[in-house]
């Protein structure tokens, strides 16, 4: 433990070690970006699939789940929205697998969102099913597309998913998720040059 210096308090002595506490902490908790892969110039138009495909998940727009009636008033309805996407990246990275030479992946975030008439809202607060629904309006949805990426092109290998309460990725049914923008999109892996007339 470093002795303070001429005219240095103890409190800026704790101070400092408090900060380097901190920030080697800090350090040890945040992952570094991997190493650039070279891509190689036959698997370079798979990769500007890839970007294609983002760029059509990020203009995904909000879609509606459903709409439930839950009184008799005009306004005693209830919507249920997820998205648009967020939080959209994507990367390539070296392939440890026979099968390609790069593995591809885009990731991001969709977001739950229940909406009540503002006129409502108080009666809706009473019903019993109020705090599940409340839960379910605050859910997030982590998702992550990944791909064999080579001179071939692009093929999606996998579907995950999971919500933000947890670390543990699910592959989930297709029903679940087969009707949304941003699936659709992540799932077209042709460019227009690859479409035959």
């Amino acid at each position: 433990m470093p002795s303070p210096s001429r005219g240095q308090t103890p409190f800026a002595l704790v101070a400092a070690l408090l900060f380097m506490y901190f920030t080697l902490e800090l350090a040890s908790t945040v992952s570094f970006a991997q190493t650039p892969v070279s891509i190689r110039e036959d698997s370079k138009p798979a990769v500007e699939t890839l970007r294609a495909i983002t760029k059509r998940i990020e203009e995904c727009p909000k879609a509606l789940e459903f709409e439930k009636r839950w009184g008799k008033k005009q306004d005693e309805i209830e919507r249920y929205y997820e998205g648009p996407p967020s939080n959209v990246v994507w990367d390539v990275v070296a392939g440890n697998s026979v099968r390609a030479p790069y593995l591809a992946y885009v990731e991001f975030t969709v977001d739950g969102d229940l909406w009540v008439p503002d006129s409502a809202r108080g009666k809706f607060s009473k019903l019993p099913s109020y705090f599940a629904q409340e839960q379910m309006g605050a859910a997030s949805w982590h998702y992550r597309y990944e791909y064999d990426l080579g001179p071939s092109g692009l093929q999606l290998t996998r579907v995950l998913l999971r919500d933000k309460s947890t670390d543990k990725w699910v592959e989930p049914k297709r029903s679940v998720i087969a009707e949304h923008c941003w699936d659709a999109a992540a799932r077209s892996t042709e460019t227009k040059s690859d479409v035959q007339p």
